[in-house]
């Protein structure tokens, strides 16, 4: 986990942070959801709020599935080394606005980057897309 990951998430907070520039949403009682079933490992209840803790985040996005409508046979897609290193960001818990930062770009290119990219894999939203990278061994 990079030392600029949070070290816990809220679930509002991370369904902000996987709902950052998506065009699919995923709501944070589904969240709070998958901690209560245990499907979240540590994540833990205290007071009214789920924590989450921060390495758990891939564990979050690995539990996140598509629509249910058919998918074409993947095919071998190749992403960019700026592509890549976007994805990375995404997979490692970093918010769009921390990779543009770190990639010297505005927020609104990354935003593009993520979209396209979003598109070229087939992903739904940006959680899908993390999962997607993981399978194909992207990332």
């Amino acid at each position: 986990m990079p030392p600029s990951a949070p070290l816990a998430y809220t679930a509002k907070g991370l369904a902000a942070l996987i709902n950052d520039g998506g065009d699919q949403t995923l709501s944070e009682r589904t969240i709070c959801e998958w901690c209560a079933n245990n499907q979240i490992p540590g994540a833990t209840r205290i007071g009214g709020y789920w924590l989450i803790p921060g390495s758990a985040v891939s564990a979050l996005f690995l539990n996140v599935s598509a629509p249910s409508e058919p998918q074409p046979e993947a095919a071998a897609v190749e992403l960019s080394s700026r592509d890549l290193a976007i994805v990375r960001g995404l997979a490692a818990g970093k918010s769009q606005r921390q990779i543009g930062l770190e990639l010297h770009l505005a927020h609104a290119t990354i935003m593009q980057y993520v979209k396209r990219i979003r598109a070229q894999l087939g992903a739904h939203h940006q959680a899908h897309l993390i999962a997607i990278a993981k399978d194909q061994r992207l990332i």
